[in-house]
């Protein structure tokens, strides 16, 4: 009873003294950060305690703060929510090579089944979440070893259950784990200070962009990026068709993190959907979802209308089956020239795909047949353009 009378004066006296730090209207990150953060954490020459020392994704950053609102009693509105996440993700944030591996995190591709080189990894860190909330983080020792005291401080019951209770948890945690995940995530990398010193990326104009979406097939089209109220704030426009020819539209905006992290809310067709992509050297990569169910998505893939940015994403339709015809779009950038096609597919008719007004190239459309044979031929080897 004395506990948890003692747990409920502590969170109000927490909650009371962030309160009363409020920050003035329109606050930067720094101030707010100051404001916020400063009446449990301390500053030094070094920084700021625990929260200087650590890297995180954009999503990583925000489950952080939703665990200072949720734990220790954070006031703090959603808009300063945005505004120190942006902060923190730029900041102190991964380099696109960090992430490689582990985004399935990121785009919510829930029925990932991991595999991690080290068992003692997966039985220690992923046994109760998963490893690539791990991996998505960079800490020094001293952090690591935080977050090690944090986790029997907040869930005492780790020692005790199944993969925890058959050994020395602790000491294996503090001995062996913090050495190993110090080793393979250190705080500072030269991936991360090579991203740092890049020029901004450009992201505005046309996107040729290919996906497909489970249970409805393969789509196509171009996405149109504006500057938005904002930095790193954008408009976006997609126009496009599904491979059956059915028209498909959507619009919204994004937000750039880290240079490179894009995170986009829009209505496609009159659903709600987000999009979490990695932008780099002209091609954004990752996955469309559903806003509300985040388990049906797309791959996708999409290249910049950019002068010598010269790619092929994709073919739709993928298959041609032996003796029949049909229409071919080959999605990209840059395409010009004829199209070579590989043996026994031959092309009817083409021409190139333009955008009204006489824009850039999206991609180029043909006629096909596929010869008479055994079975039918995938465009697993794409044809290129020449």
């Amino acid at each position: 009873m004395k506990i948890r009378t003692l747990a409920t004066a502590m969170s109000s006296l927490a909650a009371i003294g962030i309160s009363l730090a409020a920050p003035p209207a329109h606050a930067s990150a720094e101030a707010l950060i100051r404001a916020k953060c400063l009446p449990c954490h301390t500053e030094s020459d070094d920084g700021i305690s625990r929260i200087s020392h650590q890297r995180k994704t954009p999503e990583g950053w925000l489950m952080s703060l939703a665990r200072m609102q949720i734990i220790h009693g954070l006031k703090i509105t959603d808009e300063e929510r945005r505004t120190v996440v942006k902060h923190l993700a730029d900041s102190q944030g991964l380099a696109p090579s960090e992430t490689v591996g582990v985004r399935y995190a990121m785009e919510r591709r829930l029925n990932t089944v991991e595999a991690f080189e080290s068992e003692k990894f997966t039985q220690m860190c992923a046994r109760c979440h998963s490893g690539a909330r791990v991996m998505l983080q960079r800490r020094p020792a001293e952090e690591w070893e935080h977050l090690v005291h944090f986790h029997l401080g907040q869930y005492p019951t780790t020692e005790y259950q199944a993969l925890g209770r058959d050994r020395d948890w602790f000491g294996i945690a503090l001995k062996e784990m913090v050495p190993e995940l110090a080793s393979k995530l250190p705080l500072q990398s030269e991936a991360w200070k090579q991203w740092q010193a890049r020029s901004p990326q450009e992201v505005k104009g046309e996107w040729s962009m290919s996906g497909h979406l489970t249970g409805r097939g393969g789509f196509s089209g171009v996405m149109k990026v504006a500057a938005g109220a904002g930095q790193d704030r954008y408009t976006l426009a997609f126009d496009g068709r599904w491979d059956d020819g059915k028209p498909m539209k959507g619009k919204g905006q994004a937000l750039i993190y880290t240079g490179y992290e894009w995170r986009g809310d829009l209505v496609v067709d009159g659903t709600p959907m987000r999009q979490v992509f990695a932008v780099e050297d002209g091609v954004m990569r990752g996955r469309m979802f559903l806003r509300d169910q985040d388990e049906v998505g797309a791959d996708v893939v999409a290249s910049l209308q950019q002068a010598g940015n010269t790619r092929v994403l994709a073919v739709h339709p993928a298959y041609l089956k032996a003796g029949e015809g049909a229409e071919l779009r080959i999605v990209g950038s840059g395409l010009a020239g004829e199209v070579t096609l590989p043996q026994g597919v031959k092309l009817v008719d083409g021409q190139a795909l333009g955008h009204r007004g006489g824009g850039p190239r999206a991609g180029r459309r043909g006629s096909a047949r596929r010869a008479s044979g055994r079975g039918g031929w995938g465009f697993g080897r794409q044809p290129r353009a020449v």
